[in-house]
Parts: structure tokens; C-alpha cells; sequence
């Protein structure tokens, strides 16, 4: 599975964004990034980048009717993209959670999709919270959701076309913090 992080640009903000999906294999993703920049850039915005994260299954967590109970749902954008921006510094310290937004009877699969990071080694209890309050979708037929650890990276460059394996921090380092 592949989880997606965009160069979004217009002409007054530059961000490093997560896309909503997670795609099954790196073609299908960089299909999606080349989809999203021609959809956007009639709105006068480019997606010139991404990096492309293998993600690896670490736990699954159960799902029950209390994660859809909850009551004041709420979740900030910018709450959500700077979990992402700081994840970046050292992914190898995070996981992320991967919730199933809706079932696909047509083609027989989840579509799932990335929520945020969480700490390595967290406690499923707080995750069970966050899924409970947060505004992500979650379809009320789903049995279990999962995190997973990002495994490998790869550079995208819409400008010239190229897929390149990317060197990723695992470890804590200074000059991050």
C-alpha cells in the first residue's frame, strides 16, 4: 500500500500535504498525483511533487459501535497537517492510521484512508479516542482499521516524470528538533 504526500502550490501558499487515499500499488499513486494536478491547475494550482510512502501493516485495532458514537466530532485541518509536517522530520518514530471509508461492492474492496500519525508503540485506547471524536469517515461495516509504519520513500517530479527511491530518517536526530 502506498500513502501519498503532495507539493501542493498556488500563488500565494506552498504546503506539503497528505492526499485522502491509500493507493495499492506506486503506478496507481502517481496516477492519482498527474489526476490531481490537471484537475487543480484549472484553478490555477500544481501538484509539481510528491513523495510516495510504502506503508507496512503494524497492528489491527477493532472497530465497534462505540468508535461511530461519539458526540462534538470535530478536527481542525491545520491540526491534521502539522501532525504530518512534524511526522516528516523522523517517520520512523510514527505510524499511521488507516481507516476504511467505504466499501466498494462493485469491485469488492475498501477504500481506505489515511488519517493522521501517531507515536510508535501508542496506546490502541487513545487511537479507539481519536476515531470515536474525530471527523473521519469510518463505514459503519468495518470490522477493524489499522496503523501501519512507513517502510520506504520515493520522489515524485511531475516535471520530469521520474519515480526515485528517496532516503528516509528512521531514527531520532538532532538536527530535526
Amino acid at each position: 500500500m502506498i500513502m501519498v504526500m503532495a507539493y501542493i502550490e498556488d500563488s500565494k501558499k506552498h504546503i506539503f500535504y497528505p492526499m485522502d487515499l491509500v493507493y495499492k500499488n506506486k503506478s496507481e499513486a502517481v496516477a492519482q498525483v498527474k489526476l490531481i494536478h490537471e484537475n487543480l491547475s484549472r484553478k490555477g494550482v500544481t501538484v509539481d511533487a510528491a513523495v510516495l510512502y510504502e506503508l507496512k501493516l503494524s497492528q489491527k485495532i477493532n472497530l465497534t459501535q462505540d468508535c461511530w458514537e461519539g458526540e462534538n466530532k470535530e478536527k481542525n485541518g491545520y491540526w491534521r497537517y502539522k501532525r504530518y509536517i512534524t511526522m516528516m522530520g523522523q517517520p520512523g518514530l510514527y505510524e499511521i492510521l488507516i481507516l476504511p471509508r467505504n466499501w466498494d461492492a462493485k469491485r469488492k474492496i475498501w477504500q481506505l484512508a489515511v488519517s493522521i500519525p501517531f507515536y510508535r508503540g501508542g496506546e490502541i485506547g487513545f487511537i479507539e479516542q481519536f476515531i470515536k471524536y474525530s471527523r473521519d469517515v469510518v463505514d459503519i461495516r468495518a470490522k477493524s482499521c489499522a496503523t501501519y509504519t512507513l517502510e520506504k520513500s520515493y520522489r515524485f517530479s511531475r516535471e520530469d516524470n521520474e519515480l526515485k527511491q528517496a532516503e528516509m530518517l528512521m531514527e531520532p536526530n538532532s538536527e530535526v528538533n
